[in-house]
């Protein structure tokens, strides 16, 4: 008696056999060239096409047009000596798509003369076309007899193939140890051997005996699964009520009820399922029967499957999850919720961004179908993060920009109030430079430097804690408030200081950082750097005179804070330079009051940029202080400050614009930036936006924007605005 076998058992052990003869045949062949075409699991395609055929027996398939698994149809010719696919695909309107220069392969023994004459469908069983899979090629693969997907029963006027004497003697094998087996064994054989004749009497009988309804046979299959492939309808109902388990799978993870589609068994499927067959059931690949019906294009197949309850949007996740387009854009035609959500409430957009190290071949074009068919772009997870948010922690430049382009939200809130930029900072990010190249993308669509979350923490905490010195540099350009308290009252020089960044600590010691604020537990930077062991930091502190001069931890000493600070700011640090000048006009630390060293040090600071240099000698020659009064010079210099984001020169700006000191009187220059300075907190600048919207200088006059600048000032400490509003309200 011939065995019987299921077509992926039959394609496995083909397999092998070509894998065995490539190996045998020496000279260079290093990869198998017949490549699974249901589950892509065994080897990687390779691009040009390898004929294990001499080229001459190939020549009756050149310049032929055949028509693959699916409908669709290929153009064989030959080109450089092997031999090439153009495809043209028999799919939707709007999906359809041509490939050209696919590589072919072929099944040892396929007689390639009489594959052109042939009809359509028995062409379709022996030709199948692969899209491509991850990083493996569209292919074409011409089999010996009929393929893995062929849809229906075999062919029955094939020729049937002698089985060989090895096939016979392990047959005899199989039987021999089937009859040295117990009884049970015997009469479940009996029972399979039944079900394959379709002797619905013998197989009653021996159900009736009690035997095993989901007993194995030797090859592993149950009755059922037997029965499911034959499509015996009558069997398959005795099978079920004597207590055969419907979702039974075999060595590959297949279940009766894959066999029942595969050869189109339909009346027996819809009996499986009636009787709790999972129509979902993945195989030992993951892949559910709905899957590899897309994947194979029997949309048909698949249409079915749809009606019969297969879950559309749980292939639409795993067609995401594994980048297959073709297979996504499919189910969506076929009714997909684009808008699916899994447990944790992540969208397919969420899931394209999900992967941290891999770089996924369809992610954009993913994205873009997704959103072509209406996907929400500003979709939150149960955690409140957007895909934006993942996009930018898993350093996903190109998808961030694509997202942002079609009008993310770039300052949503997410998980623990963090907005994005917060996650293009966070330490769980990629190379530096990738993420520094996200913030200024993310700057770039209006992302708030200044934003808080949870903790109070700004991007510049999350930047000076976890070391990126090029982001912190980036958003210090931006005017970030760099004295910005944020979790426990930690600003970020404190950050900086307990993680040992030496370098983000002078940073933000040039822009303005107050360097003996008091923090967590009323600790001052110095004494957390200490604490820590964090020496290049603690020096960082001591070389400008800090430690001397601020730190509580240490005993003072005005000689040693005004030695330090002489030789770092002989050496050219921009710091040191400023605060020696400080102390030469203030008559600090034991120095003389003297403004011309002064304004002689103050120079040297403003001119390397360093803000507080720069506010300092504009006062000096505003004020006439070791020089004459410049008005001009004096204007140079808060400008300079200025444009840093420094809101007190920002407003004394604004106030030599309004009044004509040092450039020509303009109104609107003066409001310009008193609003800069004011939208940054500085109480006189809201007091003078206050007065500019009362008297209309510069606009139009609104007293309801007055009262709300004046408050805003009176808010902050300022007593003129308080009398103010009192004036105003009483009128």
């Amino acid at each position: 008696m011939k065995r019987t076998y299921t077509l992926f058992q039959q394609y496995i052990a083909r397999l092998l056999l070509i894998s065995l003869c490539l190996q045998s045949c020496g000279g260079g062949f290093t990869n198998n060239p017949l490549i699974p075409t249901r589950k892509e699991q065994i080897a990687s395609t390779q691009t040009d096409t390898q004929s294990i055929l001499p080229q001459a027996h190939i020549q009756p398939l050149v310049d032929k047009t055949l028509t693959t698994q699916g409908g669709h149809t290929i153009t064989l010719y030959k080109e450089a000596g092997v031999l090439k696919a153009e495809v043209a695909m028999n799919a939707p309107q709007g999906f359809s798509k041509s490939y050209d220069g696919l590589g072919v392969y072929i099944e040892q023994g396929s007689e390639l003369s009489a594959l052109p004459r042939l009809d359509e469908q028995a062409q379709q069983r022996r030709i199948h076309f692969q899209l491509a899979q991850g990083d493996n090629p569209a292919h074409i693969i011409i089999y010996k007899g009929a393929g893995l997907m062929g849809g229906g029963n075999p062919d029955p006027t094939e020729e049937k193939e002698e089985e060989s004497d090895e096939e016979k003697e392990t047959y005899q094998q199989d039987l021999q140890a089937q009859e040295g087996n117990a009884q049970q064994l015997t009469t479940t054989t009996s029972l399979h051997t039944a079900i394959e004749k379709g002797d619905i009497m013998e197989v009653k009988k021996l159900i009736n005996s009690k035997v095993d309804v989901n007993a194995r046979n030797i090859k592993g299959l149950s009755p059922l699964y037997i029965a499911a492939r034959q499509g015996y309808l009558e069997i398959i109902e005795l099978l079920l009520n004597a207590g055969a388990a419907p979702n039974d799978k075999d060595e590959y993870g297949y279940t009766p009820l894959h066999l029942a589609m595969e050869y189109n068994h339909m009346e027996v499927a819809k009996l499986l399922i009636e009787k709790g067959a999972d129509i979902n059931a993945t195989d030992n690949t993951g892949n559910t029967f709905l899957y590899m019906s897309i994947l194979g294009f029997q949309l048909e197949m698949a249409k079915q499957l749809i009606e019969l309850g297969a879950d559309m949007n749980a292939n639409l996740y795993a067609a995401v999850q594994k980048n297959d387009l073709e297979v996504a854009k499919q189910l969506i035609v076929l009714g997909a919720d684009v808008h699916a959500k899994d447990k944790d409430e992540n969208s397919l957009l969420h899931w394209t961004v999900r992967d941290e190290h891999i770089k996924k071949k369809n992610q954009i074009k993913i994205i873009k179908l997704l959103l072509k068919y209406g996907a929400d772009i500003n979709v939150k997870n149960k955690y409140q993060n957007t895909p934006l948010h993942w996009a930018v922690r898993n350093g996903h430049i190109e998808i961030a920009k694509l997202l942002l382009e079609k009008g993310v939200d770039v300052n949503a809130q997410g998980e623990y109030n963090n907005y994005p930029i917060h996650m293009a900072v966070g330490e769980n990010v990629g190379k530096e430079e990738k993420q520094t190249e996200i913030v200024k993308l993310l700057l770039k669509y209006g992302a708030d430097i200044n934003v808080k979350n949870k903790y109070q923490n700004t991007p510049l905490h999350w930047a000076a804690r976890n070391g990126h010195i090029e982001i912190a540099k980036l958003l210090l350009e931006k005017g970030v408030d760099v004295n910005v308290q944020g979790e426990y009252n930690n600003y970020p020089i404190h950050m900086a200081a307990v993680k040992g960044h030496t370098e983000i600590t002078r940073l933000l010691i040039e822009k303005g950082a107050y360097v003996n604020v008091k923090g967590s537990n009323g600790c001052a930077p110095l004494y957390i750097a200490n604490r820590n062991g964090r020496t290049e930091v603690v020096k960082s502190l001591e070389t400008i005179g800090i430690m001397y001069l601020n730190d509580e931890s240490v005993e003072r000493d005005d000689q040693k804070a005004v030695e330090s600070l002489k030789k770092e700011a002989e050496q050219g640090n921009a710091v040191a330079q400023r605060n020696l000048g400080f102390m030469y006009q203030n008559g600090r630390e034991g120095l003389p009051q003297d403004n011309r060293l002064a304004i002689e040090w103050f120079i040297k600071s403003a001119e390397q940029g360093y803000v507080y240099g720069q506010t300092n000698l504009a006062w000096m020659y505003y004020n006439s202080k070791g020089t004459a009064r410049n008005y001009h010079e004096a204007f140079k210099w808060y400008q300079k400050a200025a444009d840093q984001g420094h809101p007190n020169a920002q407003c004394r700006l604004g106030w030599m614009y309004q009044n004509g000191k040092g450039v020509r009187k303009d109104h609107t220059k003066a409001f310009e930036w008193y609003e800069k300075a004011a939208e940054q907190g500085h109480e006189k600048a809201q007091f003078d936006l206050g007065e500019i919207y009362q008297y209309g200088w510069g606009v139009a006059e609104n007293y309801n924007k007055a009262l709300e600048w004046y408050r805003k000032a009176a808010e902050n400490g300022d007593q003129a605005a308080r009398k103010r509003i009192s004036w105003l309200t009483k009128k």
